[in-house]
């Protein structure tokens, strides 16, 4: 499989590669046999010859027996919802025919009744029309624009190929799309193509709805046009929000009906489509600039998601025009700035038997040799556990060698983290041994009990959690550090706190999932009666699984729920509600009598049956 990024509109470029990577003969027919193809998109724009690497491909992708699939960029969407900005003057000219002057002209004249007929409908003034608004016209609109603008509509040469082009295709492991997975909103490869798709079909639908409804005129600019709806939208949402006795009937008769106005919403709401969303497949730069971090809460359950192990994008020109590895070998980033119009070099990327090899002119080939083994977040799920089982990884807390440590907190728990080595294997530990009780009551009018700070409720917790089947707690063993017994939690490595999380705006890929684990931390906490949970005790690890760590001051001797109307806002799994009522006396005195008093352990029940109440389950005979 042979890999170009971005080609704007340079088809010399284009050929020379694929030349070079044995894919074309000297009369540009395809000669790569079994061989595949795929460009990531961004054919059009910045340099005059995009008509020719379109026409180019639209004869390669016929003539290859299905070995070539060309993808869509972000700017084969510009181009198809009339965002021109990008295009070459030279480019317009090639399109211009005899009838050029005479088509500007028309439009011009159509486009000045136009705006003065909606400006008497809506109260505006209207506008100058004169000999210098006519100049920057033409200036925008030079000879071959609407032509082009024409061969890149639904119906064009160009427009109707490209609406049936993918976003995104799985081969042999490896996601090809154009700028990244996106944030993962995505169920699998169809399902991403087919979102693109459904959003041209319906832009060119809804532009074509407020054209015949006179919003706008259906050749307009992009920026014109959006800026003719924004003015009309705001202005219908003011008079609608007046009292009727205020509105003028003249007035409401001019007013769009709902359809009308709901598509000129519909596109004003463009950043929320998939095809022009600044993280979206098409659009996104965090493969690029993003940090490593940044990269795998992307990618890690997005490639899970769609059914690949890598992803190989383009989208952003590389600073040395050579092509870029992320995450060792899991991301790779193809766009050079082949095309003139940018000043970078021709590249391509060859994948085979697992080797990933770099292209470049003149028949380098520069082997990318930290992609050639397994990539550093290949497995389909994030492992936190690094191959452990939770057992094995409970034995290595209790048995692994320390080897460094530091103190990582302040305050009464005092927390450290702890790196511990068994047989060449390192992983960190976080360890707390507070452990300090007083007799209070914890609100006022409450009754005095007995409340502690202890390094006991962590482990009390992960076996209540293993005993139930949450896996969001992580392996907690109990162990003597610096002379005092203590707790050991498993670190679990490039996690965030959802505080941060939230600080940078980051969003669950898949909200069921997110909801359901939620849910979950709700009822642990309300059955472990945790006083202490806050979104900086709570992380979220590359594979999006949230884990719930420092139960210190949980296992109060309360009796009853610390938030019971929470629980009527959630939902649980049957398989959950099912092992809470298998939660008897007996399982917990087996696992937790060594740090849960008998009044605690009672509590734990008594809280259990307040759940299993709230979602309408009998408790258990004890």
């Amino acid at each position: 499989m042979v890999a170009v990024g971005d080609v704007h509109g340079d088809l010399h470029g284009l050929v020379g590669i694929l030349k070079s990577a044995g894919l074309l003969d000297g009369r540009l027919a395809w000669v790569g046999g079994d061989a595949g193809l795929v460009l990531t998109g961004d054919y059009l724009d910045r340099a005059a010859g995009g008509p020719d690497v379109l026409d180019f491909l639209m004869r390669l992708e016929a003539g290859s027996g299905g070995r070539v699939n060309v993808l869509l960029g972000n700017h084969e969407v510009l181009n198809l919802v009339g965002d021109l900005r990008y295009v070459v003057p030279e480019e317009f000219a090639r399109f211009a025919t005899p009838e050029s002057e005479r088509i500007r002209t028309e439009r011009w004249e159509e486009r000045r009744r136009f705006l003065a007929a909606r400006a008497a409908r809506m109260g505006f003034e209207a506008p100058d029309g004169g000999e210098v608004e006519r100049r920057l016209w033409d200036a925008e609109h030079p000879p071959g624009w609407f032509e082009r603008r024409e061969a890149l509509g639904p119906d064009g040469r160009y427009g109707s190929w490209l609406r049936q082009r993918d976003a995104a295709v799985v081969l042999d492991g490896v996601l090809y799309v154009h700028a990244g997975p996106g944030r993962g909103e995505f169920a699998s490869v169809p399902d991403l193509n087919g979102r693109v798709r459904a959003e041209i079909a319906a832009f060119d639908r809804r532009w074509a709805e407020l054209g015949r409804a006179g919003v706008i005129l259906p050749w307009m600019r992009w920026g014109e046009a959006l800026q003719l709806v924004a003015e009309e939208a705001d202005l219908w949402a003011a008079v609608d929000s007046l009292p009727p006795d205020q509105v003028d009937a003249a007035a409401l008769e001019q007013r769009p009906d709902d359809a009308t106005l709901a598509a000129m919403r519909e596109l004003l709401a463009h950043e929320s489509w998939a095809i022009l969303a600044p993280e979206g497949p098409l659009w996104t730069r965090v493969l690029a600039r993003g940090s490593d971090e940044e990269i795998r809460l992307v990618v890690v359950p997005a490639l899970a998601r769609l059914g690949a192990q890598r992803v190989v994008a383009g989208h952003t020109p590389s600073e040395d025009g050579r092509v870029q590895t992320r995450l060792a070998g899991t991301v790779f980033l193809i766009d050079t700035g082949l095309s003139a119009g940018v000043a970078g070099r021709a590249a391509a990327l060859e994948v085979q038997d697992g080797a990933f090899v770099a292209l470049y002119p003149d028949a380098e080939r520069v082997p990318l040799a930290a992609a050639a083994s397994s990539p550093a977040y290949a497995s389909p799920v994030y492992d936190p556990l690094g191959g452990f089982d939770p057992g094995a990884a409970e034995a290595f807390l209790r048995e692994a060698t320390i080897v460094e440590e530091r103190e990582i907190g302040s305050g009464i728990t005092r927390p450290w983290r702890a790196t511990l080595e068994n047989a060449g294997t390192r992983h960190d530990a976080a360890v707390q041994a507070v452990h300090a009780c007083e007799e209070k009551a914890e609100r006022p009018g409450a009754r005095r009990e007995r409340i502690c700070d202890s390094w006991r409720y962590n482990v009390a917790a992960y076996e209540i959690a293993k005993a139930l089947g949450i896996r969001g707690v992580p392996p907690t063993v109990e162990r003597p550090f610096h002379g005092r017994d203590a707790a050991f939690t498993w670190w679990i490595d490039d996690a965030r706190t959802l505080a941060s999380m939230k600080e940078r705006r980051l969003s669950p890929p898949d909200g069921a999932t997110w909801n359901r684990q939620q849910w979950v931390v709700g009822v642990f906490d309300e059955l472990v009666y945790n006083t202490d949970r806050n979104q900086g005790n709570l992380l979220v690890d590359p594979g999006w699984t949230v884990w719930m760590i420092d139960h210190t001051r949980a296992f109060r001797t309360a009796a009853g729920l610390r938030n019971p109307a929470l629980l009527a806002r959630m939902k649980l799994d049957p398989a959950l509600v099912a092992r809470l009522k298998g939660l008897d006396a007996e399982t917990l005195r087996a696992c937790c009598e060594a740090y849960l008093s008998g009044d605690e352990r009672r509590a734990v029940l008594a809280r259990r049956d307040s759940i299993l109440a709230r979602f309408g389950e009998a408790a258990p005979d004890e």
